[in-house]
């Protein structure tokens, strides 16, 4: 396979802001500005319409700056310009950032966040703060977000320690700079394995990636840019620093595990006992400020929450789980297992079967492992969705894409007191997604195109 390297300076780009004939994105700019600032400062999540349908009328914007003969850089400084509205706005439409905040204001006091559920931190006296147990949605449970999601958080904390919205505000710079540090990844790996750049837009510009990660602070966002840095390291051959990116990655979502095999696959037998040995060293590392005896144990009774049927579990817009769930209830028990092992079986064939070198494939078989997994999951958060857009990109295929659109309408589900799902939206949107997915890997249809278009 024919590997391009990228120069460094912007083909073809040669002026200083990138914002020149943009005459006629003028309105649709003005039209989407407005509607981020809504989302981000006036629009409530109860309100279903309103969310609903900004985020329609974002998408649509979304495909008409997509069919646009806008420049690349013209396309990233508009995704960043969206990004910034969020900027100064507390979470609308997510409250987690508010453990972050308990867990990081839990190590202020010398504690390890994964020893203490909240409830018992504050009935000890350990952490005094009634106000912001209140707010948090995992009163009961030990935190199940790792070693960099930790130190995030302690730096938002420390900065701001009076002020939620001042950490909120830290927090949301740190990701903002590293979504542009994820927008240029992307373009670069786009470039260096000899795909049209120009599919950066399809992240750069995306509704959802905007909104949940810069938006509503989520982790995923440093996983993706972790994740993307690593894989840029190793198809630079530069072992030592992928092993440690890797763990990076790991320690901020378990996700990236699934990585593993198809970046060691593709590394000579040194290099990949070098990342190998690396990643397992910077994991020690990483959690050796977080030891306590029960550290395993409650880090994992929290993460059992996203695979147990029965008792204490989470559970939304889960489609495949809902129904083996159905079947564990009125048919046999036997079946929640058979479903598990058929994903993981799946799972393991994309990440195995008919292995070769060309990155564009690891990029293929990460997005259809990874799709695999959340059809599967019992929750899945519009923002897990949106991580996987930084692999689309790489493939031919665009149902992630129709599925980021979709997933705006499960906040439905906080629309109703007490929340509750509507199944029937549930059913749609994955009978859309795997129907468009199926679609695809049986047409080839899509293909990430050699030209100037982004068909």
């Amino acid at each position: 396979m024919k590997i391009h390297r990228p120069s460094l300076k912007l083909t073809g780009e040669t002026d200083l802001t990138g914002f020149e004939n943009l005459s006629g994105l003028f309105l649709p700019l003005i039209f989407s500005s407005l509607i981020y600032l809504g989302l981000a400062y006036f629009i409530p999540r109860e309100n279903f319409l309103f969310t609903a349908g900004s985020f329609t009328l974002l998408f649509l914007g979304y495909i008409y700056f997509l069919t646009r003969n806008i420049s690349i850089k013209q396309g990233v400084w508009l995704g960043l310009f969206f990004r910034a509205i969020f900027l100064f706005s507390i979470p609308a439409l997510s409250d987690d950032f508010y453990r972050f905040i308990w867990d990081a204001k839990l190590m202020l006091t010398g504690n390890s966040p994964y020893a203490f559920i909240p409830l018992d931190a504050l009935n000890q006296g350990i952490l005094d703060d009634q106000a912001l147990f209140e707010k948090l949605n995992s009163q009961g449970y030990y935190s199940v977000y790792p070693p960099i999601c930790q130190f995030i958080s302690l730096i938002g904390a420390s900065l701001s320690p009076k002020s939620i919205w001042g950490a909120v505000v830290i927090m949301k710079c740190i990701f903002l700079a590293m979504e542009a540090g994820s927008i240029f990844l992307i373009r670069f790996l786009l470039t260096r394995i000899g795909l049209n750049e120009k599919q950066v837009l399809w992240y750069a510009l995306n509704p959802l990636v905007i909104v949940e990660f810069t938006g509503n602070l989520h982790f995923e966002t440093a996983m993706v840019f972790f994740s993307l840095l690593s894989i840029a390291m190793v198809v630079e051959k530069r072992s030592w620093l992928a092993g440690g990116l890797f763990t990076m990655a790991f320690c901020t979502k378990f996700l990236p595990a699934l990585l593993y095999p198809l970046l060691v696959k593709r590394m000579e037998k040194k290099q990949a006992i070098i990342f190998t040995g690396i990643a397992g060293l910077s994991v020690l590392l990483l959690f050796a400020p977080f030891y306590h005896k029960d550290l395993l144990s409650n880090i994992g009774a929290s993460l059992k929450l996203y695979s147990a049927i029965e008792g204490d579990h989470l559970e939304f817009n889960s489609g495949i789980f809902f129904a083996y769930k159905w079947l564990y209830y009125h048919v046999s028990k036997v079946f929640p297992m058979l479903f598990k092992a058929i994903s993981l079986l799946l799972i393991l064939v994309i990440l195995l079967w008919k292995h070769d070198k060309k990155w564009a494939s690891l990029f293929r078989k990460a997005l259809l492992a990874l799709t695999v997994y959340f059809l599967f999951s019992n929750t899945v958060h519009p923002w897990y969705i949106a991580s996987l857009t930084a692999f689309g990109m790489f493939t031919p295929y665009r149902y992630i894409f129709v599925w980021t659109a979709i997933l705006p309408f499960t906040y439905l589900t906080y629309s109703y007191a007490p929340f509750r799902e509507n199944y029937w939206l549930v059913a749609v949107e994955f009978i859309l997604v795997i129907g468009w997915l199926l679609w695809e890997l049986k047409s080839n249809r899509s293909r990430i195109t050699d030209g100037t278009s982004l068909g």
